[in-house]
């Protein structure tokens, strides 16, 4: 029994040595033959976000055969560094993300992700260029031409600071918010940019300034000046006003009131459908439904007076724009003598309907 024991055993073992050996020697084969391997071919792959692609296969390619130093097809793999030919890739200004891998056909795939360009800028400089969303810089491309929102006023900045990065990104988020947005797509023809870095926008309908204050609570303010459009300017009309301001916490201020305004509701609800099929159009895809709730009262709305603690912070310590002579409890209506001895009617400031304390912490 001890014999045959043992003979098991030595079978065993010598049977387990040869498998290995057999593995050893192919893992030898493979690792020579690799190494003695040649590219065979190049393969990218260019990923975009609707299908708008602002570079080529050709200039990523060319981008490769610079880094490499000469042709990439033909070369030995262990020639080549995937690594700093996938940071010589980030460094094209219109790429975000590259990786590179060789498969067992010794073909070099390359996909590369390209940046999403959110706005166009121009700087006070008459400068021009692109911002993607991470508020960095993108250059113009060539003979294309991207939809984004315009903003105008841009600082010129020859050395990045922290806080221009941080204004950046305020001006990145504003922008990727009007384009999620068919309406405010459609309804925001510039932003301008004002010498305090605060955003002011300029709309297609209507003869008026809206003035957003700075980049922060941007969602909240855009929904405060829908309401207001629904609850005032769909009767006083988009050219009742000079000014909007929905910078504060609560409140619409309206200012400037222009006389002589004849309001079309039927004509104001057309226009606001024609904006959405026109942006429709543009993006190839439904709207979504941002129509604001309907007003319960809107004389309360238009009426109220909102009280000082209910403002937004404003590192700025900037001041809101109303008539000292407009306080609670006086006349909705003031006449006021200018220089040329005329009266003019003032209207109150607009504001927002109260809301829950619920709705304010969703909005903060």
């Amino acid at each position: 029994m001890n014999a045959k024991s043992t003979i098991r055993k030595v079978l065993f073992i010598s049977l387990w040595v040869s498998i290995g050996a057999v593995l050893f020697t192919l893992l030898l084969a493979a690792i020579s033959k690799k190494n003695q391997g040649l590219c065979s071919d190049l393969l990218i792959n260019i990923e975009a976000q609707k299908e708008q692609y602002f570079i080529t296969n050709k200039n990523v390619e060319n981008d490769l055969l610079k880094a490499a130093g000469g042709s990439i097809i033909g070369m030995p793999v262990t020639s080549l560094s995937l690594f700093d030919l996938e940071q010589s890739l980030k460094k094209n200004s219109w790429i975000e993300e590259a990786e590179l891998y060789f498969d067992n056909k010794d073909a070099l795939h390359v996909s590369v992700e390209q940046k999403k360009p959110v706005a166009r800028i121009f700087t006070a400089g008459d400068n021009s260029f692109y911002l993607d969303t991470r508020g960095n810089k993108i250059p113009l491309a060539e003979q294309t031409t991207i939809r984004v929102p315009v903003f105008t006023g841009y600082p010129e900045m020859k050395k990045m600071k922290a806080v221009d990065s941080a204004f950046s990104k305020e001006v990145a988020a504003i922008a990727d918010f009007i384009t999620e947005s068919s309406f405010w797509q459609s309804q925001v023809v510039q932003i301008d940019i004002t010498a305090d870095r605060q955003f002011e926008m300029v709309p297609l309908l209507g003869n008026h300034i809206v003035r957003l204050g700075n980049g922060k609570n941007i969602p909240a303010k855009f929904r405060r000046l829908q309401v207001f459009y629904d609850q005032v300017m769909a009767k006083r009309g988009f050219d009742a006003y000079r000014s909007v301001d929905v910078q504060y916490k609560g409140q619409v201020v309206a200012s400037g009131q222009s006389e002589g305004v004849k309001v079309d509701k039927a004509r104001y609800k057309r226009n606001v459908e024609n904006l959405i099929k026109a942006s429709e159009k543009v993006i190839n895809e439904p709207a979504k439904n941002e129509n604001p709730q309907k007003p319960e009262d809107v004389n309360s709305a238009v009426n109220k007076v909102p009280s000082g603690d209910e403002k937004e912070s404003n590192p700025d310590d900037q001041k809101v724009p109303l008539a000292k002579d407009n306080e609670p409890g006086k006349s909705d209506k003031k006449e006021i003598t200018t220089d040329k001895q005329k009266t003019e009617t003032r209207v109150p400031k607009a504001v927002m309907p109260k809301r829950s304390k619920e709705e304010e912490k969703k909005e903060d």
